[in-house]
């Protein structure tokens, strides 16, 4: 090829490898914590940490009220899964090109957990000086994937995937934290949640919240809201503990968001 400037070049070379995802359809992203399992097991309570969840919660929050065209999030464990739907009102995000909507969606959650985690450990450790906590301070990273589903069963579908393995995490999760590898040795994690029943008297269905069994889903809700003109209605995002998605009337409103 003949090209008239170097710059014309350059940008040819660049452009090669300038993929996009399919637009008029979903999207997916999902973003996970890079190595958070050695960082949950020495920082955060067991087998559930309040203050990680939350964290968890704001990051994918923030990520709904940034990313142009997102739905709804689902949140479990370190990872977090958004639903981006192309209304054909504009170019979309970033124009759905692959390169941007990974870096800027991991840097993005890699940027808001930092911020709650630094605010996490001030909070947690007062008596000592801030500048020193906060240069020992591990860097926690996301990555992110993006694809592309034809409708919006198939996004639907993504999220029930994950609900199920946040409820298999979950029980195991619980199980562990109480009973030995031994004990639980070639045991699914139902055979593991009766033992736990039986031999500690906790019972996972009853004594640990929604959102650490079924995971958490974000979602806009239309709210009133004062302004200098009067009240005015306007759709803002909310966490929500989810239930089980076999349940069917939940399912429909959750699919309804899509």
């Amino acid at each position: 090829m003949i090209y008239k400037t170097l710059g014309e070049e350059a940008l040819y070379y660049r452009s090669l490898t300038d993929y996009r995802l399919m637009p008029n359809g979903y999207i997916i992203c999902m973003l996970d914590g890079r190595s958070f399992s050695k960082m949950i097991k020495n920082k955060f309570d067991k087998p559930f940490d309040k203050y990680f969840i939350k964290m968890m919660n704001e990051t994918a929050k923030y990520l709904c009220e940034n990313v142009y065209g997102c739905v709804l999030a689902y949140v479990q464990s370190d990872e977090i899964s958004l639903v981006i739907k192309d209304t054909n009102e504009s170019d979309g995000f970033f124009a759905y090109r692959i390169n941007k909507i990974l870096s800027i969606l991991s840097s993005m959650a890699t940027g808001k957990f930092n911020q709650l985690m630094t605010l996490y450990q001030l909070k947690n450790h007062p008596s000592i000086n801030p500048g020193e906590t906060i240069s020992k301070m591990k860097l926690c990273e996301f990555d992110c994937k993006c694809w592309n589903v034809p409708n919006k069963d198939k996004a639907f579908q993504w999220i029930i995937y994950r609900q199920n393995d946040c409820i298999r995490n979950s029980k195991q999760q619980v199980a562990q934290t109480y009973l030995s590898h031994n004990a639980l040795l070639n045991k699914n994690t139902d055979e593991q949640i009766e033992l736990l029943q039986e031999q500690k008297g906790i019972n996972w269905y009853q004594d640990y919240s929604n959102g650490e069994k079924y995971g958490r889903i974000i979602y806009k809700e239309a709210v009133n809201i004062a302004t200098e003109n009067g009240n005015t209605i306007r759709n803002k995002w909310f966490i929500h503990d989810a239930i089980s998605l076999n349940n069917e009337e939940y399912r429909e409103f959750i699919k309804a968001m899509l």
